[in-house]
């Protein structure tokens, strides 16, 4: 553990914008019983513009805010990090340390002349001390920067005309412009709490002020409340700001599917098999209602299960319905809420042959849990139970296990991915079918393209089975089969 801190370390110096290894080398200070190191690493970490860096310190840093020598010493491992030595310097001002703040913001100054946060905060300091040719220059940066708030601050201060436009009168502005400082220093601190009520203060101080909606999407984000992020995503991506606009709205994109009232998906699923010498068809059409209040969403669904051929003919194959229904199926059903990949399901319908044009009752339901672990190596597991009436009120199970690697997107074909891995495949069933009792395994292929709204994934198996009941069986015991499948989902 002591290499692999010492190379964690090593790495960072190589690389000190890349903050997310000061997260392993916490984490190897911590194992190797040297808290102040870590501590000094993962606050670090947690502080600097990294968003994802800064959330995984978050999580191993003691929930008490930070005590002086211990900024000091972060920033000790991390002389350039703006953002924290900043916030060093604000404590130091709440604890009435004035010339040791004034000190902090002098370097921040002169190392990040874009700061005008700090310039002027800085330029305040030499006010108050009626340094005016020191604070002017200082003041001048804020003055002159995009922060229209920052800037109207600075001219309250200075008692000069706000600028035009805003829409606020000077107080409510310079009051909003205070909890956002004080929202702000909240969020670094990792007191998203505190946070939210601040950016809550300011949003109803200065409405106009996109950004604070903005921020209030991301802290409810890192908070896992999704929905509240999501409406307040749906507040920001209406900015006039273009890029506050554009931010919001590819967040209010990505959560849209998972949390908008209601919700429209569709997919398709073709997979040729050489083991039935047959291409079978599956898909779904479905609206689905997501009520707050309500454990389940409930939904319409219109299916599609055929195949190719209508039919399966021969001595040696099945009944054709237990491998194609060859049917459309309208139905009503619920599902309930995802939770740790545990999903339970179950509707009512009919069954519309379009072979014969029989309508028939369907009642089907049952319970799916995805997992995957890792990356790039993995691991994935899909368990569905399904019970479907039409099949003799049988019970079906299919176990689905992968491991293999990932490999690397091409960024020259639009981020196409593609993994290699070997299947493990278990399917039994309450009927004790020989068809629907198996074991197989091989290695397969996949490719495509996976967005917030949509996949496209095209996968190639090459499967050895054995069937796992032998009594009324006609099939020899063993088979071998090549599976194409094609799917193609999008949700809105």
């Amino acid at each position: 553990m002591a290499l692999a801190a010492e190379h964690f370390e090593k790495a960072w110096r190589l690389k000190p914008e890349r903050r997310r290894v000061l997260v392993d080398l916490g984490r190897a200070l911590q194992a190797l019983g040297r808290p102040e190191e870590a501590m000094a690493a993962l606050l670090a970490a947690s502080r600097g513009g990294e968003a994802h860096a800064a959330e995984a310190a978050r999580r191993f840093l003691p929930a008490r805010y930070p005590y002086v020598y211990e900024f000091r010493q972060a920033l000790a491992l991390d002389p350039g990090n703006v953002e924290l030595r900043r916030e060093l310097a604000f404590l130091l001002l709440q604890m009435d340390l004035r010339d040791e703040a004034e000190a902090e913001l002098q370097i921040v100054t002169g190392t990040a002349p874009d700061d005008q946060l700090g310039a002027a905060q800085l330029g305040f300091l030499y006010l108050a001390r009626n340094v005016a040719a020191a604070a002017m220059p200082l003041l001048d940066r804020a003055l002159k920067g995009p922060d229209a708030e920052l800037a109207n601050r600075v001219r309250a201060v200075l008692r000069q005309p706000q600028l035009a436009g805003s829409g606020l009168p000077a107080q409510p502005l310079a009051e909003a412009f205070e909890v956002k400082l004080m929202a702000e220093r909240s969020y670094s601190a990792g007191y998203l709490k505190d946070a939210l009520r601040y950016l809550h203060a300011a949003r109803r101080l200065d409405p106009s002020d996109f950004t604070v909606p903005l921020k209030l999407g991301w802290t409810y984000n890192i908070l896992r409340q999704d929905r509240d992020a999501f409406e307040w995503f749906g507040v920001a991506r209406r900015s006039p700001d273009r890029l506050v606009a554009q931010e919001a709205a590819g967040a209010w994109r990505n959560l849209r599917p998972e949390h908008a009232p209601v919700r429209f998906s569709a997919w398709f699923l073709p997979v040729y098999s050489s083991r039935w010498r047959d291409v079978f068809s599956y898909g779904q059409l479905r609206t689905e209602w997501n009520w707050r209040r309500l454990p389940v969403r409930p939904y319409l669904s219109v299916r599609l299960v055929g195949d190719v051929r209508g039919s399966l003919r021969g001595p040696r194959l099945v009944q054709p319905q237990y491998l194609s229904e060859n049917s459309v199926v309208l139905a009503v059903g619920a599902a309930s809420r995802t939770w740790q990949g545990l999903t339970f399901w179950g509707e009512a319908g009919s069954a519309v042959s379009y072979l014969d044009r029989r309508v028939l009752p369907d009642y089907r339901g049952g319970v799916a849990l995805w997992r995957t672990f890792g990356h790039p190596i993995f691991f994935e597991t899909v368990y569905d139970g399904v019970y479907v009436s039409r099949l003799g009120d049988n019970l079906l199970l299919y176990a689905q296990n992968r491991a293999g690697y990932n490999l690397p997107p091409v960024r020259g074909l639009a981020n196409l991915q593609s993994r290699l891995y070997w299947n493990g495949n278990l399917t039994v069933d309450s009927r004790r079918e020989p068809w629907a009792n198996a074991f197989e395994t091989g290695p397969g292929f996949r490719f495509g393209w996976v967005g917030p709204s949509y996949s496209f994934l095209l996968s190639v198996d090459y499967l050895r089975g054995r069937y796992t009941v032998g009594r009324g069986n006609p099939f020899p015991p063993r088979f071998s089969d090549l599976r194409v499948s094609l799917w193609y989902g999008y949700q809105y």
